[in-house]
């Protein structure tokens, strides 16, 4: 008795020295390298986020969702970017199984057969999933509203960007869009007002005031009330999508059709975008280089920011 009453009072003292190890290991740190439970699907933005500051996909990004995909885990790009501004991105990722992307944010989903070749591999071959249009009428009625405050709109219809520039300024914003994105655009005189957009931009270089003059015309009826607007990333416009649509709404409809949990998905972003696409995963995980608004509904917050490999290193 008095051995078993030594080994006993040894065991305690063992496990009172292991509590703190154990309860360490059981909580999950707000930041840092994550070392989680292997999700079935991890989706990405990528500007901000999954690309550098060239708008490049590194070899140790590239190296990571490689090794995700012989994981069998799923990688789907989700970005406020057209189908045009992503072909490069496909094509250089190199992985076995179809890539999903959730374009326009959320209005949009093409499945990309991989590997691909190029970029002119990747639109040939792209397959739609689902488009969640912007109403005509609606759409005229943003058209309207920017002709009359002298804003430039984007006005996206399949591969196409429609634009109208009538000044230096405008001309000005549509070079900047094509340096960040390498999307070309399709001067017109009048926009193409009988196609339903994927989604409408009003470019400018005060996002912030013409964003509280859209909600407060929404607020007013004179814009339609449930078109979803959002201050872009990069910061020179607002971004006009459907009623109901953004790109977390649009994760889920792809999550739906795949038959995947919301809580077996892991979504990175660092936009204001993102804000519904993070807070709606399984795991939400905010860059470092993140807006508040981002890192306040993540479970995570990366390490690095997108300068520094942040997803490599978070992976």
């Amino acid at each position: 008795p008095a051995k078993l009453h030594k080994q006993g009072a040894s065991l305690l003292h063992m496990v009172r020295l292991l509590l703190p190890s154990i309860a360490m290991a059981l909580a999950a740190p707000p930041s840092g390298p994550a070392k989680h439970t292997l999700k079935k699907l991890v989706a990405f933005d990528l500007d901000g986020t999954l690309l550098n500051p060239e708008h490049r996909l590194t070899q140790p990004t590239l190296d990571k969702l490689r090794e995700l995909d012989g994981l069998g885990v799923s990688i789907v790009f989700a970005t406020g970017r057209s189908a045009p501004a992503v072909y490069e991105h496909v094509a250089a990722l190199g992985i076995q199984s179809t890539l999903p992307c959730v374009l326009y944010n959320g209005a949009v989903c093409y499945a990309f057969p991989q590997p691909c070749d190029s970029a002119k591999d990747a639109a040939a071959r792209k397959e739609e999933l689902f488009s969640l249009g912007i109403d005509l009428a609606d759409a005229a009625e943003v058209c309207a509203f920017a002709a009359e405050r002298g804003l430039l709109v984007q006005y996206y219809v399949g591969d196409h960007i429609y634009v109208r520039p009538t000044c230096d300024e405008h001309r000005d914003l549509v070079r900047r869009y094509h340096e960040l994105t390498g999307a070309s655009h399709t001067s017109v005189e009048e926009y193409p007002l009988t196609e339903s957009p994927a989604k409408m931009l009003l470019m400018t270089d005060d996002p912030d005031g013409v964003l509280s003059t859209v909600r407060e015309a929404q607020a007013s009826g004179a814009l339609p009330s449930g078109l979803a607007s959002i201050r872009g990333s990069p910061p020179f416009f607002v971004e006009m999508l459907g009623q109901g649509v953004y790109k977390g709404s649009g994760l889920a409809k792809l999550c739906e059709r795949r038959g995947v949990a919301m809580a077996d998905v892991v979504a990175f972003g660092d936009g204001e975008n993102d804000v519904e696409f993070v807070r709606d995963a399984g795991l939400g995980v905010a860059m470092k280089n993140g807006r508040d608004a981002v890192k306040q509904v993540a479970g995570r917050v990366t390490a690095r920011t997108n300068a520094e490999d942040g997803v490599a290193h978070e992976l």
